[in-house]
């Protein structure tokens, strides 16, 4: 699971591992090695979900959502592959009603 450590991808690894599956998280603080980069479904559940932010700083809500779903392609192996994509999980803190 990529972003294994975040809000959906940590609930994703709890259940499969509770269910018997054999599960790694990926995370940019502490990524698989290349050799354990194998595996019959990939979860990307990684994405940023600030979506605010993208107003803010374009370049970095791209890479954070575009480029590492490119990486993510392309550094593991992988026979199903699942984008997962949440929009507006965390309220703009500035637009406070």
């Amino acid at each position: 699971v990529i972003g294994g450590t975040d809000f959906v991808g940590s609930a994703i690894l709890a259940a499969a591992s509770r269910a018997g599956w054999r599960v790694a998280s990926h995370t940019r603080t502490a990524p698989l090695a290349s050799d354990q980069r194998h595996c019959r479904v990939l979860i990307d559940a990684g994405g940023n979900a600030l979506r605010y932010s993208a107003d803010a700083d374009p370049t970095t809500d791209f890479d954070a959502n575009v480029a590492s779903v490119y990486r993510s392609l392309h550094e593991f192996e992988f026979e199903h592959y699942v984008y997962l994509s949440t929009v507006d999980v965390s309220p703009d803190p500035s637009r406070r009603t």
